[in-house]
């Protein structure tokens, strides 16, 4: 991140620090972290607040360097401008979800779920951070192709005597296990990371992150998912495709 930006990031962070201090606190202000999920409260497109960029994947980046570096003193405040900036994008399911048509997702996954509709797959319910499908009606193969690069986010769980599987309603949060030493060749030279992240959502002890998802056709080995941020420096976010060819 270059100066200019770290700086300009650092003054807009300190203008809200300075209002949210002035703000009266008898509305019940929550502390910094109490909920880690995303605010996934429904809201009408016309509540989103506007934050004036025309593309918000610079945001994010600039929120989640600042929020992954423990030295800066306006990490917290980040952090919490970063799951506000994330739930403002939130979109409904919409009709192909019948009485779930309101539940709320990020706008990465909207074309991810309505071609599961499609396949015939059925929404069983949801909660705050996740949906939970039942893939047992859909072709083989169809689930994997319907999600793509969101495939490794999907955990299998049971419910009574069914099978369901759970997809995160934002996949910009979603768990990581860090590996260190990873050495990584970028197809453009030979530069190397020291740490790299393993998506590794099953697991409720991994670390919760902000993942910044790369575009399908973006010039990177095909084993990195996305980009994350640890201490401030950047890290490759990794997927094992293996993972769960079990489900459909």
């Amino acid at each position: 991140m270059s100066s200019d930006l770290e700086q300009a990031l650092d003054e807009i962070l300190s203008g809200v620090n300075a209002l949210l201090e002035q703000a009266p606190t008898s509305r019940g202000s929550q502390p910094s972290g109490v909920h880690d999920h995303v605010d996934v409260s429904v809201a009408s497109p016309s509540q989103s607040p506007s934050w004036g960029w025309g593309n918000d994947s610079e945001l994010l980046s600039l929120l989640a360097s600042t929020a992954s570096d423990s030295r800066r003193g306006n990490a917290s405040l980040a952090h919490r401008l970063l799951l506000r900036v994330i739930s403002s994008r939130a979109r409904p399911l919409g009709p192909a979800a019948g009485d779930a048509a309101a539940v709320t997702i990020s706008p990465l996954l909207s074309e991810c779920t309505s071609e599961l509709f499609s396949v015939g797959a059925r929404l069983d319910h949801s909660d705050a951070v996740s949906l939970f499908w039942d893939f047992s009606a859909c072709p083989s193969g169809a689930v994997v192709k319907a999600l793509g690069r969101f495939f490794p986010l999907l955990c299998p769980v049971q419910k009574a005597s069914s099978a369901l599987t759970q997809l995160p309603r934002f996949p910009e949060r979603c768990r990581v296990r860090w590996l260190d030493h990873f050495e990584g060749k970028s197809t453009s030279s030979a530069q190397r990371s020291q740490q790299a992240a393993l998506i590794d959502q099953d697991n409720p002890s991994a670390e919760l992150v902000t993942v910044l998802w790369l575009a399908d056709d973006a010039f990177v080995p095909d084993h990195w998912a996305g980009v994350t941020f640890r201490e401030g420096a950047l890290c490759p976010v990794l997927h094992v495709e293996s993972r769960h060819r079990s489900i459909s």
